[in-house]
């Protein structure tokens, strides 16, 4: 237990690799997706409106071309234009993403 402790004050922090969101901002009316790349298979993603609500949540594959995000709900309802936050279980940070859409 003490080496641990002793080799744990040596090498620092351990620091856990941040996921690649992108791109960002996205626009869906141009049939863009939300892609995000560097997780693991398993690791679970969340994704929150600026109200603190879940918007959607999905288990991600580690495949950066599977694991993307279509900006539906989770009942199917295209999102509106806004920011969202999304969180990634194996990764340290909370990413920030603006969706914005065509004026019609």
């Amino acid at each position: 237990m003490r080496l641990f402790v002793i080799l744990l004050a040596l090498l620092g922090p351990l620091a856990l690799p941040a996921a690649q969101i992108y791109p960002n901002p996205l626009n869906p009316d141009k049939g863009e997706t939300l892609h995000i790349a560097d997780v693991k298979n398993g690791d679970r993603m969340a994704i929150y409106n600026v109200a603190g609500e879940s918007v959607y949540a999905a288990t991600l594959s580690g495949n950066p071309s599977l694991d993307f995000w279509d900006c539906l709900n989770s009942n199917g309802v295209q999102v509106v234009t806004g920011v969202y936050f999304v969180v990634i279980s194996g990764s340290p940070e909370v990413y920030r993403v603006a969706v914005v859409r065509d004026k019609r």
